[in-house]
């Protein structure tokens, strides 16, 4: 099987003999070829596959949209009735607002209750802020998780998040507290 061995001897003592030659020249040519050669050209079949793609197009051309995230601390000293319509107030007057994109809020329209908690599959589902603050406190206290960023435990504290396309003038809002 290994009878006819070719005599590599010869290319053996070449390569031994101008490594260091064949090391820098392969450092040379590694360095220009990171050096000139574009990425694109690198991952071309990415290109291809990517090439129609919107999201490319984006990305390329820089065409994002600046996102301005502010988070509004309002401090209630009693959650009864009269506050929870004064908080309702300002989450409508948020919501309508031109630069304001998105609000969350405890009072966000998309926040669902369970009205009568039982475990059925026929729920009703209400919106938090269509409850009475009393609601409000027992709903809360029982699902205390998803909601604990805008509210604090003795509920003192709402927090709103507001995202908008330019920074938001507080000054501009009617703040009831």
């Amino acid at each position: 099987m290994y009878y006819h061995t070719p005599n590599v001897t010869s290319y053996v003592r070449t390569v031994l003999r101008f490594r260091g030659w064949i090391l820098s020249a392969f450092i040379v040519l590694a360095s220009l070829a990171f050096t000139f050669c574009r990425p694109e050209l690198i991952s071309s079949d990415t290109l291809y596959w990517l090439s129609e793609s919107k999201e490319l197009e984006k990305t390329h051309a820089n065409a994002y949209d600046t996102q301005h995230v502010a988070r509004l601390s309002v401090n209630v000293p009693v959650f009864d009735d009269a506050s929870k319509v004064k908080l309702s107030v300002l989450q409508s007057e948020l919501d309508y607002n031109k630069n304001i994109t998105q609000v969350e809020s405890l009072f966000s329209s998309y926040r669902i209750s369970n009205e009568g908690g039982e475990d059925s599959s026929l729920i009703k589902a209400l919106p938090i802020h269509e409850l009475n603050a009393k609601g409000i406190i027992e709903f809360v206290s029982s699902f205390r998780e998803p909601y604990k960023q805008f509210v604090n435990d003795d509920f003192t504290r709402f927090t709103f998040i507001i995202h908008s396309k330019a920074p938001l003038e507080i000054a501009m809002l009617h703040i009831p507290y």
